[in-house]
């Protein structure tokens, strides 16, 4: 078992089953899907975005910058996206930004949100 940070992120804010997974270990090693609907992933979904991982003695750190055009399957953002981050430990230990009450990450409608997003058409951009 290695250590990863998992984001979900739907730009829509609906808390529904189109959303964006990524996910980073550190050892610079990524995944992604877009999940367009349950149990429906699209592994085609190829996002260009910059990620840099420092690892240390007791610790590893992300850099991510992901450019809106990554978010290509979705139409239109809105100023409240759903989010969650899971950090996954090595030791077995799984922490949530937003609790999920359940062992399954993909649950959108327990995802927190960030507020204060620019509304925008995403789609083709």
């Amino acid at each position: 078992l290695d250590d990863d940070i998992e984001l979900f992120i739907d730009p829509s804010g609906k808390r529904g089953w189109n959303y964006y997974q990524l996910i980073f270990n550190p050892r610079g090693t990524t995944f992604d899907i877009y999940m367009k609907g349950r149990k429906d992933p699209d592994k085609s979904w190829e996002p260009k975005y910059l990620h840099k991982v420092h690892v240390g003695k007791d610790h590893w750190i992300l850099e991510l910058a992901l450019p809106w055009n990554c978010f290509d399957r979705t139409e239109k953002s809105d100023v409240r996206w759903s989010l969650n981050v899971v950090h996954v430990r090595s030791v077995g230990e799984v922490l949530y930004w937003s609790p999920v009450m359940s062992t399954e990450a993909h649950t959108p409608w327990f995802f927190g949100f960030l507020k204060g997003m620019p509304a925008r058409e995403l789609k083709g951009k």
